[in-house]
């Protein structure tokens, strides 16, 4: 009676319940019931305070001294300004007394900027510092400048 009995409630089981794919059907529906019906809150978004807008700092004035154009130089050589650096090479007059690390620093903003022509002028005056020439090449052919 063992065996009679558990087929008899299997096919009860079986027969009176739903199928599976009903009874997720069923449960997606209420799921999409319970959604519409209590929308979920927006999402919170922080008020950012006005923050004032950050006013460019005024134009350094044009240096005029030697002093002034030296500073400005290798100031322009830190912040990477090429083209001022090679302004403030041309307004420096250099000369043969000039230190090889100012032609240096003029050589490279020159081929950076692809001027080949004071890229050599000022390359030749490295002609006495052979570490320094040869960096210099180093970075201008990097630049598809040749010195």
């Amino acid at each position: 009676m063992n065996r009679i009995s558990l087929i008899l409630c299997s096919f009860l089981v079986l027969g009176c319940g739903k199928s599976a794919e009903e009874q997720i059907r069923d449960d997606v529906d209420k799921e999409v019931a319970k959604a519409t019906d209590n929308p979920a809150p927006p999402p919170e978004t922080k008020a950012v305070p006005d923050v004032p807008k950050k006013e460019k700092p005024p134009a350094d004035p044009e240096p005029t001294t030697p002093e002034e154009i030296d500073i400005a130089r290798k100031k322009a050589m830190i912040e990477g300004r090429d083209k001022d650096v090679i302004k403030y090479c041309e307004q420096g007059k250099l000369d043969d007394k000039t230190d090889a690390q100012v032609y240096m620093g003029c050589t490279l903003a020159a081929c950076r900027i692809n001027e080949a022509d004071k890229a050599r002028e000022w390359g030749k005056s490295l002609a006495k510092s052979k570490p320094l020439m040869d960096q210099a090449r180093k970075v201008c052919l990097a630049n598809k400048v040749t010195l």
